[in-house]
């Protein structure tokens, strides 16, 4: 998605109850990890891509202070960067949830503008992330045009 400052792509996205980075592990007894992977491209200047919320189906957001901190930055002019970004919800929420993007990255969302990005959660799917118990490995944003 072609955004003004620059181009975001969601490359995927997975969940589970555990998620691990080389800091940190974390284990969600009554939630699931949300875990999407993402390339930006920042085109006017260096940025990360650190002001992102899900909002789910019922208009809940989902963002801020997580208990697994992803980042995606650096991120400079014209290269891309390959990053997972982490929200932690209520199972009952992922279904149908999309991540809001501000169109300036400037720590406001809400309004016109915004990108919105369907996740594509389903109930199956989010039925067996609750289940699973291995861990989502975070190994941190890579930047190049490794997908």
């Amino acid at each position: 998605m072609k955004l003004r400052t620059g181009e975001l792509v969601v490359l995927g996205v997975d969940g589970s109850t555990v998620v691990t980075s080389p800091l940190d592990r974390a284990i969600s007894k009554n939630g699931v990890f949300v875990v999407i992977r993402v390339r930006w491209t920042p085109s006017l200047k260096p940025q990360g891509l650190d002001v992102v919320e899900v909002m789910s189906a019922s208009g809940r957001l989902y963002g801020d202070e997580q208990a697994v901190q992803s980042r995606c930055n650096p991120a400079q002019t014209g290269i891309p960067l390959t990053c997972q970004l982490v929200f932690e919800m209520p199972p009952s929420e992922v279904p149908g949830a999309t991540l809001l993007v501000p169109s300036e990255l400037s720590g406001v969302t809400g309004g016109d503008l915004e990108a919105h990005i369907a996740l594509g959660a389903t109930d199956e799917s989010v039925k067996a992330w609750t289940a699973r118990t291995d861990p989502i490995d975070l190994p941190g944003p890579k930047a190049g045009t490794t997908p």
